[in-house]
């Protein structure tokens, strides 16, 4: 789509979101307008939070997102909403419209903070990362009640030869993005063992959010709120644990944590999503260990400089030892 053409379509969706607003929030009076209030472009989508006008202070928001998977991601979350609905702290946000024919999807706007904006960029100091530990923690209790909506009553194990090719061709691409061959090659001989762990493993099966990440998790005082909710794949549950485990592990991109700081965030998480249950902590690092590879692979394609690749090399390196050091004792990293 064209920068022209995308303007005019946008145009014509905030026509469709206006004449529908009053069938949003039944609540609100006439709608004198509508007003952009943040917009972000990432790879894959665009998003925008838009005001309505009503005349009143503190009017409704909604959020159009536009992207090519909009219409599934709409139909994903009414499957899940009536239980989100019904539930005073885990939260979606509220589907509101789906413009198929544009790939928009519309929803209500939500309060909180992204959880990373929940956490101290430098100070890690008791009371901030206890702070930390229960952002973490809540959102462990989030994703286990999601998963607990579809979970299957019969455990199966994963297609770790898959796994396995997949990641051998993940490294060699990190080797030809600039990583070190020896490092990559190292990771492929101490991953192989690891994975092990995951062979005629029993894994718990149910719906995935698909993007479970630090990112996509809104806290506040009441309740805890995910966005970019998929549902589209059934699967073992460690996945969404293993891609918010890696999210932790690539703040070390942004700021001055310690690897035991994240260790601590690691166990609330844990905690938080298994309570009493024991965590099969080997197969949470041998799939951790592997997604790793994949998510470093994805932001080496936006990482332009070579300072910014040799950051995320060293980045990449420290989590990557750290995910299989707790593979190999079965203990935190």
């Amino acid at each position: 789509m064209s920068q022209g053409s995308l303007e005019v379509s946008f145009e014509r969706i905030l026509v469709h979101v206006r004449e529908r607003a009053r069938e949003y929030f039944p609540e609100i009076g006439a709608v004198a307008g509508l007003r952009v209030v943040e917009a972000h472009y990432r790879s894959r989508s665009q998003v925008y939070r838009v005001a309505i006008d009503d005349g009143r202070r503190g009017g409704r928001e909604v959020v159009i997102k536009i992207s090519n998977a909009a219409p599934k991601q709409f139909r994903a979350m009414m499957d899940v909403w009536p239980h989100f609905a019904s539930q005073p702290t885990w939260k979606i946000p509220r589907p509101l419209d789906c413009l198929e024919e544009w790939r928009v999807l519309v929803m209500e706007s939500v309060p909180g903070s992204p959880l990373p904006a929940c956490l101290p960029r430098v100070a890690w100091g008791r009371r901030r990362l206890r702070a930390a530990e229960t952002a973490c923690r809540r959102a462990g209790q989030w994703l286990r009640f999601y998963h607990d909506l579809a979970a299957s009553e019969e455990p199966r194990p994963l297609d770790v030869p898959a796994k396995l090719d997949g990641l051998a061709e993940s490294l060699r691409e990190l080797e030809r993005g600039g990583f070190d061959r020896r490092s990559c090659q190292t990771l492929a001989e101490r991953i192989g063992p690891l994975a092990d762990h995951l062979r005629g493993e029993p894994l718990r099966i149910s719906h995935l959010h698909g993007d479970y990440s630090a990112d996509n998790v809104l806290v506040d005082d009441r309740q805890v709120t995910v966005l970019d909710l998929w549902a589209t794949d059934r699967n073992a549950v460690i996945h969404d644990i293993a891609s918010f485990l890696n999210s932790l592990l690539l703040l070390r991109l942004t700021r001055l944590v310690s690897f035991s700081a994240l260790r601590r965030l690691r166990e609330a998480f844990l905690g938080g999503y298994f309570d009493s249950e024991h965590p099969q902590e080997k197969a949470i690092a041998a799939l951790q260990a592997i997604g790793f590879v994949d998510v470093t692979l994805e932001i080496l394609g936006r990482r332009r400089s070579a300072a910014a690749r040799a950051w995320l090399e060293h980045v990449f390196a420290g989590g990557m030892e750290a995910i299989t050091c707790l593979g190999e004792t079965g203990r935190g990293a």
